[in-house]
Formats: C-alpha cells, structure tokens, sequence
C-alpha cells in the first residue's frame, strides 16, 4: 500500500543520534562518503551530521593529551559552560565602555587586550556591557542601496568636512580628510580652525606629495569645492593643475559619500571619544598635538587593522600600485591667494570675515583685499596699503588699530548747536577712535564737488579750487591743519570750546 503523502506544515520528527552513529558516521566520513549521503542515510540535517565529524574530533584530541586516562569518553553534543570572568576584570570592562561610550565591542575588545593582555572573546564582553545595561546601540532597519567600489588605488579619492564639533580648550574644530575608495587608505587628515578652501588645497597637496595624483575626486558641492559662477575657484584650479577628474555628489544625497562618512563615525566613535578625554586630564592640549596624535591613530590602528568589507588592511590594499608621480610640482602658493573687492566706510574702515581693518583712504574707496595662509593684504591699484597677519586680528574689539596707534585719542570737536543745557561741561571733548594716519601722522581725505571736507562728523569749506582734489589733514595740539598732495599748508583752524561754530582762518 503507498505511503500517504505528508501533510503540509507538518513539523519533521526531530532525531538524536546516539554514540555509536555519531562514531560510524565519523569512519565513513573519513572513508570518502559524501555528508549529503550520509544525512539521507540517517534521516538527519547535514548540520547534525557535520556536528557529529566534530563531537569525534575534539574527543580524540581530548583522548591523546590525556595520559592518566585510558578509556575513551563517549561522544556527547552539549556544550561546555564558559569559564567564569573574574570581578575585577568585568569591572574594568565596565569603566573603560563608561570612559569611551562611543567604543564598539570589537574595538573594546582590542583595546583592552592592548592594555591588559588579558584575552577575553567578542561574546564575553557583550555578555559584561549587556548586563550592566552600556550596550546602548539600537537596531534600525537600513535602507539598501548599490554599492560601487573602485578596481585599484588612486582611481578615486573621496575627499570631505568632518562637521564641526567643539573641543573643550581647543573650540571648533573642521576635520579636512581624503579616503581612497579603493583601498579604505586615508592620505591626508588634518584638523584646522576654519573650513576654508586654502585648508582643502593645502591637505590634497600634502597627499599627493605623499602618495601621489589620483585619477579623480568625489566632493560634495560645498563653497570650499566647487565654485557657484562660471568662474573656477581656487580648488578646482588645482586640481586642473594636475589633471585630477572633479566628480560632484548629488544634492541631498549623503549616501554617494558613505565610505568617508562611515570613516569620519569610525573616527569620531575611537579617536575624537579618546580625546576629548584626554583634554580632560590635559587642558592644555592643543591643536598641533591634536594633528600628532591623530597621525599616531591612522598610522598605528586604523591603517594596519583588517577592515570589515575588505577583508584586507587599508595599507595592504593602497600600496599595490602607485600613483602617478607629480612631475614636475605645482607651485601651491600661488593657489592659496583669495581676493575680494571692498568698499572703505566713512570711518576709514574695511569690513572683511568679520574683522574691521583701518586703512589711511578716503571714504567710499574700492579697494582688493587679499588673503593668504597667514596674513591678509589690503591693496589700491598696484599699491599695498596695509598687511596685516592675522595672529594679530582680533573680533574683540571688532576694529583693529593700525601699528604704533593707542586704544583711544582724544580729539576736540566742534559744538554745532547751544542745545546743550550745561554749557560748562569739561572742554567738550569727546574719546573718538581716529580714522587712520599714516606714519607722518597725516589723514588722508578728498574734497567734495562743492569745495567741502568732513572732519570729525562735520563739514568744512576750503574752496572750489580744490573740488574733488585729495588733501592732507594734521591735528597739532587744539589746531588742525589743512596740507594739499605736497604737504603745503593750506588752511588752518583753532577750536575754541565756548565758539559755537568753528571759525576757519587763512594763513
């Protein structure tokens, strides 16, 4: 009579092997039969069968290296308890994930076996951080996407801004980093105070020194990469300089840069963790030893470390081929120069990144600024008016004094109305900041079409035969006096405090 066929969702007959199966599946394994073979034979799941070739193994591996014992054991299928970790181990694996939150249990795991050399597995250490409830990373669903991946190293560089994150004693600070797509090799990672273009031409210079030229970058589409008119920037220029492909993410799309976003995590998560730490015990930890150390990390653990989806170490897969050789060199410096047209206020001042510069021009004068690595260059036609290094600028105050010139000067100014209801007050003086003399000590003014010139918030007649004419103007005690392009005295006036108008003689 036929077999009644099985019904559907009916669960299979779950069968134990006994001792003596698990010893002849063992010899007829050994004699050449094939698992699947044998998994029909016994009625059993190839795993059992594979588990059972195993259970033998690890008995007669526990057989020869006992000498006391003669009798073999027989084959068991259960597990061996884990060994129990002593107190004062679970606790400094409790205070070293409480130290560094952002610490994974893989990098836990080896940062503590570099400090302690105590060996302790992936799972142990889950076990520890699950049971003092610091295992606080959640599991979200991950939205697939297509993962690309270059043939060989320089092919593509991925090159981006780690966002700005505060450092107690350091403040902001950008992380300017290039990756090769290729290899997960990082050529150059630096840290500045500003996110500017000059810090993203000065650190693909640094590794192409290093390593070489790339094929091609992959940048996002921010100001410090790519330019907003038809007019190139200065980064793009660069890398034209040296036949580098430019290849912009699309907007709104992070996912284009996930190799080197996935890099700043890991960094953030080791590094930046173990430093903010350290600026704890050391506050006077600065941006130079910052750099030294980050080189310390990249060089001795992320570089030599077997990555997840390589399977290799970064350094092993970038150093297959070479880069093509910059030769001859670009020179960066004249790359670095940025300038801009500025227009002087009525107080002799030039607004620029938020600093306000003194310069000796006459109001509404266009002027370039230019800026450099380290000083920022104040130009009217071919002229150099005023450099300044910028170690020297400062927003508190906004305005920055010319050199040798003090906090305040005392000038005194005309009364121009008897509004005031205390004629008897001190000399009338006011504490105004000069608008810029040169090094003679002469301002520098225009007069206007109708023969006028403004002095100290008021207005002056000289003559039309000076209209629209550059003239000189010198504060000699309670006199002022009035110097045409040769220094020759033109007018002169004295103020008198109880004079409601300024009273203007000629010599």
């Amino acid at each position: 009579m036929a077999k009644k066929p099985k019904k559907l969702g009916t669960k299979q007959e779950h069968r134990h092997l006994s001792p003596l199966e698990v010893q002849a599946i063992h010899d007829a394994r050994s004699r050449g039969v094939k698992v699947q073979e044998l998994a029909k034979q016994y009625k059993v799941s190839r795993q059992s069968i594979y588990y059972a070739i195993k259970t033998v193994k690890e008995s007669e591996a526990r057989t020869s290296m006992s000498d006391a014992k003669n009798d073999i054991p027989a084959p068991s299928l259960k597990r061996h308890r884990a060994k129990r970790i002593p107190p004062e181990v679970v606790k400094a694996i409790e205070d070293m994930k409480r130290k560094y939150p952002a610490w994974g249990v893989n990098y836990l795991r080896e940062q503590w076996m570099m400090t302690n050399h105590v060996l302790l597995s992936r799972a142990s250490i889950y076990r520890i951080l699950r049971d003092a409830g610091l295992q606080t990373r959640r599991l979200v669903e991950k939205e697939t996407y297509q993962r690309f991946e270059m043939t060989r190293p320089g092919q593509l560089w991925q090159m981006d801004i780690e966002g700005q994150f505060y450092l107690h004693g350091l403040k902001w600070v950008y992380g300017f980093a290039i990756i090769d797509d290729y290899s997960r090799y990082c050529p150059a990672f630096r840290y500045f105070t500003e996110a500017t273009l000059s810090n993203a031409i000065l650190l693909l210079n640094e590794a192409i020194g290093k390593h070489g030229i790339p094929e091609a970058i992959y940048v996002d589409n921010g100001s410090q990469f790519k330019s907003n008119s038809e007019r190139l920037n200065n980064f793009e220029l660069f890398c034209a300089a040296y036949g580098i492909k430019l290849v912009n993410a699309t907007p709104a799309r992070p996912q284009g840069k996930g190799k080197i976003e996935r890099f700043f995590e890991t960094v953030e998560n080791q590094f930046i963790t173990w430093v903010r730490a350290r600026i704890e015990e050391n506050p006077e930890y600065s941006l130079a030893q910052l750099n030294h150390d980050l080189d310390d990390y990249l060089q001795g653990q992320y570089h030599v470390r077997v990555h997840g989806s390589t399977d290799e170490t970064p350094e092993q897969r970038f150093f297959k081929e070479r880069l093509r050789s910059p030769d001859p060199p670009v020179d960066v410096v004249k790359f670095l120069e940025r300038s801009d047209t500025r227009c002087v206020s009525k107080w002799g001042e030039v607004s620029y990144n938020g600093y306000k510069i003194q310069v000796a021009l006459p109001a509404k004068t266009w002027v370039i600024v230019v800026e450099t690595i380290e000083t920022i260059r104040i130009e009217y036609g071919s002229n150099l008016i005023r450099e300044i290094q910028k170690n020297d600028l400062s927003t508190n105050p906004p305005v920055k004094h010319q050199d040798g010139l003090s906090e305040e000067v005392v000038i005194p100014l005309p009364r121009k109305s008897n509004r005031d209801p205390n004629p008897q007050l001190k000399h009338h003086h006011h504490n105004l900041r000069a608008l810029g003399p040169d090094e003679e000590g002469y301002y520098h003014r225009r007069v206007n079409s109708s023969g006028n010139f403004k002095w100290m918030m008021a207005n002056y007649y000289i003559g039309y035969a000076f209209a629209s004419k550059p003239i000189l103007v010198k504060v000699v005690g309670t006199d002022i006096q009035v110097f045409d392009e040769d220094k020759n005295l033109i007018i002169s006036y004295e103020i008198k405090p109880d004079e409601r108008d300024s009273k203007i003689s000629e010599n």
